[in-house]
């Protein structure tokens, strides 16, 4: 296991339907995220925000942080420019197979239910 010091820590509202446990277990069914596929943060109080609409949880993510910095030089992880640098991004759909393993090499991935 990775010492989460030398990890990035990713925050994810699973919309609505969506099954939370399933995807930080198994990870993000492309057919399930057309376009740009899903989005992620790194600020817990963003997807708060997120979560309050959507009511359905909190995914927590960890990857390792050269795999994660990894991918984002690769373009499997795209900064999103609504929000300042760091602060969000997203994994298009082609780029999920590599996001997919790389979620399995951090810490235990966590799935908080709506209370």
């Amino acid at each position: 296991m990775v010492d989460q010091a030398d990890e990035i820590t990713l925050w994810k509202a699973p919309q609505s339907g969506r099954l939370g446990s399933k995807e930080i277990t198994f990870g993000y069914d492309p057919a399930e995220y057309p376009g740009d596929g899903p989005y992620f943060t790194t600020d817990p109080d963003i997807a708060d925000v997120f979560q309050a609409g959507y009511k359905n949880g909190i995914e927590v993510i960890h990857i390792p942080n050269k795999v994660f910095h990894d991918l984002v030089d690769l373009g499997v992880i795209v900064p999103d420019a609504f929000y300042p640098l760091g602060k969000s991004y997203h994994v298009p759909v082609q780029g999920l197979p590599a996001f997919n393993q790389a979620i399995k090499l951090g810490s235990p991935n966590e799935y908080h239910p709506q209370d």
